[in-house]
């Protein structure tokens, strides 16, 4: 669980309590429609609807974690890409090639409809699961 929200990372499933720990706020892009999934999910008034809503959140974070992991290996592409080229002068052949290629690739998967897909339903996911979360801890803490 050691995760941080600005990652984009949602603490790992391990047990019961396990959705009971995070915190942060939902991290949401203008593909993510927050206001329907606010009200597809409304505060839990009953420890049924909290096993329903672990249940949810147990169901999705295995699809999140499967794609979180293939933008993890992306992530590391261009990082290293990006110290590659610092390690180069600055207006060598070889940089000169190398952003070309950086430009190239990043134009690629501009256009890579999978990519694209993979990225929105990660950024909805997160958000689903930071939400059910919260809702989760809210539940507990309740007096």
């Amino acid at each position: 669980m050691g995760n941080k929200e600005s990652s984009g990372a949602v603490p790992a499933k391990a047990d019961q309590s396990d959705a009971d720990s995070h915190t942060g706020a939902p991290v949401a892009s203008s593909t993510t429609n927050i206001p329907d999934m606010l009200s597809q999910y409304p505060p839990i008034a009953s420890d049924r609807q909290r096993s329903e809503y672990k249940c949810i959140f147990n169901k999705d974070y295995d699809e999140y974690l499967k794609i979180k992991e293939s933008l993890d290996a992306m992530t590391k592409e261009w990082q290293g890409l990006g110290t590659r080229l610092g390690q180069l002068q600055k207006h060598s052949e070889e940089a000169k090639e190398l952003r070309k290629k950086i430009r190239k690739r990043y134009m690629e998967l501009q256009q890579d409809h999978k990519y694209t897909e993979e990225k929105r339903r990660h950024e909805e996911l997160h958000c689903k699961l930071s939400h059910i979360k919260q809702l989760i801890v809210d539940y507990d803490s309740r007096p």
